[in-house]
């Protein structure tokens, strides 16, 4: 069930009507029922089986480690319950890439052998719901969560559908509050989730979806095109990703704000970021606080004797550990690391960069902000590319013929913009380019303009500037988001984030 389909539109209405008419003490019930055929919808029954699994293990394991009187029982306890929880996350997600390997390396090892992993299974919203679960584990361990003793309660915080396939990774002490005092619809947050939802039906169907269009062709076919053709497709890239997955994140957090569920911010101006480790504090928040929390401290904390390589060497093993969660393939893995390098980078060399910038004028040693962003942006965009590349060796063709085709391909398209765009684009016309680029500078900077303050303790970014427009104003803009939604949206697209 796609969450941008009229279907998934039905079927939220349908939980909502539901949920309204069920007595305050039984919401949860409808709730969990709701989540569980959502996630049944897939096609995939195993999915729901193994959810329930990952649920009931991680309920036991809690309530285990929190009885537990020796520390080494709890760590025992702690480790069984994060194990079984990676097991199911493996063998869901990651059989096809391990098969793969294991090809490679016997064929290129001249091994005969028939050895190979008999099923290949679909993994939608496995990462998502396993890693919440590994985080519940952990806050029992280190005592800042007490264990939920209502199963109920607990597997409705992990399965919530809004936020099932796609995320935000909510920490236990955040939603099982909400859950557990689940109330009858309020007509603000009402208002406040349809905000939402359609603001980001608007960024996925119309800004994301359309900008599809410019880079699949390009990336899906690297050895037809080269030079300026793949500066332009990472650029339009690192804006389609961001708007199809902040995009879903507005929706999901719409649709669970009209049950008065509060999901976390995921992004706060990415792209605005004046650094490698501030981009991570403004991406996929939820997640770059998880792997800060459970990853990278404990491993920064048993190389603390490492002296000044300890801190650059844990954030290479957590972005590495972070490229493999992404995608079962050597391509998120290079992505990974390209980031933990730049973050290690950043971290060793500190103060001679800082010595440079004193030298060659900047106050205080620091780039102004503008050049941050700018080195910053690029930067992220050139990891991308190793993101979106199909294969490794496409990922550097891509990096040399950005470098080495480019003059040939400005040479090629002389002073006719109009070729150019037919050249790289596959015919697709200037007027539709530059369409998707003032979407783009819409979506971007249109809240902005309007946000005078913040509401409801909300970012700067969320999409509450509607509430500050008169009654008018705000018909006029639903008038026109749904215009562009309805008649400006390209054909549905899958989330890119949902294979993760």
């Amino acid at each position: 069930m796609n969450i941008t389909s009229l279907k998934y539109l039905v079927f939220s209405l349908a939980v909502l009507s539901v949920y309204a008419i069920t007595p305050k003490k039984y919401k949860w019930v409808s709730l969990l029922v709701s989540s569980c055929f959502f996630y049944y919808s897939f096609g995939a029954p195993y999915l729901l089986f193994s959810l329930s699994v990952v649920t009931i293990g991680t309920y036991f394991f809690g309530l285990y480690i929190y009885k537990a009187v020796k520390q080494s029982h709890k760590k025992v306890f702690f480790f069984l319950g994060v194990l079984g929880n990676i097991i199911i996350l493996i063998l869901l997600k990651y059989t096809p890439f391990i098969d793969e390997n294991i090809k490679r390396f016997t064929e290129a090892a001249n091994i005969q052998t028939d050895f190979q992993i008999g099923f290949h299974l679909v993994a939608i919203g496995v990462s998502y719901f396993v890693f919440q679960s590994i985080a519940y584990l952990a806050d029992i361990y280190l005592e800042t969560l007490k264990p939920e003793k209502h199963l109920g309660y607990l597997a409705l915080s992990l399965s919530f559908f809004p936020k099932l396939i796609q995320g935000p990774i909510e920490r236990g002490n955040s939603i099982l509050p909400q859950i557990k005092n689940l109330d009858n619809i309020n007509r603000t947050n009402l208002a406040i989730g349809t905000h939402l939802f359609f603001w980001g039906l608007f960024k996925k169907v119309v800004v994301a979806d359309r900008l599809s269009a410019f880079v699949d062709p390009v990336y899906s076919d690297v050895s037809t095109h080269y030079g300026l053709e793949f500066f332009i497709a990472t650029y339009l890239f690192a804006f389609q990703l961001y708007f199809d997955f902040s995009g879903y994140t507005d929706m999901a957090r719409g649709v669970a704000r009209c049950f008065n569920i509060k999901l976390t911010e995921n992004f706060n101006s990415p792209y605005l970021a004046t650094s490698t480790a501030d981009f991570w504090r403004r991406w996929h928040i939820s997640f770059s606080s998880w792997i800060l929390d459970y990853l990278f401290k404990p491993i920064q904390f048993n190389l603390r004797y490492w002296l000044k390589w300890g801190t650059p060497i844990a954030l290479i093993i957590t972005f590495f550990v972070s490229g493999i969660w992404h995608g079962a393939a050597w391509t998120y893995v290079f992505w990974g690391l390209l980031h933990g390098i730049f973050l290690g980078t950043g971290v060793v060399f500190k103060k001679q960069v800082k010595q440079i910038y004193k030298k060659i004028g900047f106050k205080k040693g620091k780039l102004p902000d503008f050049l941050s962003v700018f080195i910053t942006f690029h930067l992220i965009c050139f990891a991308w590319v190793f993101f979106r590349a199909q294969t490794l060796m496409d990922g550097f063709l891509i990096i040399k013929s950005s470098i080495v085709d480019l003059p040939k391909s400005l040479f090629l398209v002389g002073d006719s913009y109009q070729v150019f765009l037919k050249h790289c684009f596959l015919g697709k016309p200037s007027v539709e380019f530059f369409s998707v680029i003032t979407l783009i500078i819409i979506a971007s900077f249109v809240p902005k303009v309007f946000q005078k303050n913040s509401l409801d303790e909300a970012p700067a970014d969320e999409v509450l500037w509607f509430r500050e427009l008169s009654s008018i104003s705000r018909g006029v803009v639903y008038g026109v988001l749904l215009y562009l939604i309805i008649f400006c949206g390209a054909s549905a697209q899958s989330f890119i984030y949902m294979q993760f």
